[in-house]
């Protein structure tokens, strides 16, 4: 009798092994799964309220995140043509924003996750010795665009464009008076809806950033909220 128990036992010992096999495997490729979903990496980038200098506050990183469809960016990387970097520096564009030195006055914007090598956005900064008026316009043009009541005149047109004007008195003799800021969406880098409100958003805060790096936020205009805009 005692050797039949043992022979039973042994007959038990391949099924109990296949057992704790299935066992071990399962608890491997649980922890497999937890570790790639716990180690994926985010996407490279930063960001919307670190771009451009840190130039946009909260309402208009958000309204950014609206018109991109992402969350994070990267901005031009390494150095232009004066050995300086590429990456916005709002000091260093009112340093220059006098001259014709376009490189050091824009700031250009990429989606973290776009490898096309085409921009989202530019804005730039130049400064200007008149300003556009609405009453000035075509008719056909105002049918197009949209007018916010910010600065000395601020318009957005179709999907792919932001603008404003802006006093900002130079200290220089012979100096423009006015500011021109601009923002460019790359035509295939569009959005579907038209966000005319978040584009003049994004446009009017980091305006607010080169007005107060150029001493002239009071003359500037530019509030701390884009009202609504009109058509005519």
């Amino acid at each position: 009798m005692a050797v039949d128990a043992i022979s039973r036992n042994r007959e038990r010992l391949p099924s109990a092994r296949t057992g704790l096999v299935i066992l071990l495997a399962a608890t491997i490729l649980s922890g497999l799964a937890g570790c790639s979903s716990n180690d994926k990496k985010s996407p490279a980038g930063v960001t919307a309220g670190r771009l451009c200098d840190s130039s946009l506050d909260a309402k208009a990183a958000a309204s950014l995140d609206h018109v991109s469809g992402v969350s994070t960016y990267d901005e031009l990387p390494g150095k232009n043509d004066f050995g300086e970097p590429n990456k916005f520096s709002l000091a260093r564009a009112a340093a220059h924003i006098g001259t014709t030195l376009s490189q050091r006055t824009k700031c250009t914007v990429y989606r973290a996750s776009d490898d096309s090598g085409y921009p989202l956005l530019d804005i730039t900064f130049s400064r200007t010795s008149r300003y556009p008026k609405k009453s000035n316009l075509p008719l056909y043009e105002r049918s197009y665009r949209m007018f916010y009541p910010i600065g000395l005149y601020a318009d957005t047109g179709k999907q792919n464009s932001a603008s404003l004007y802006f006093s900002c008195p130079a200290k220089q003799k012979d100096v423009p008076s006015y500011v021109m800021a601009r923002m460019y969406i790359t035509s295939n880098q569009r959005p579907v809806s038209d966000p005319s409100k978040d584009r003049m958003t994004v446009l009017n805060s980091v305006a607010r950033g080169m007005a107060k790096a150029l001493g002239c936020s009071s003359e500037s205009g530019l509030p701390v909220n884009v009202p609504s805009g009109t058509q005519s």
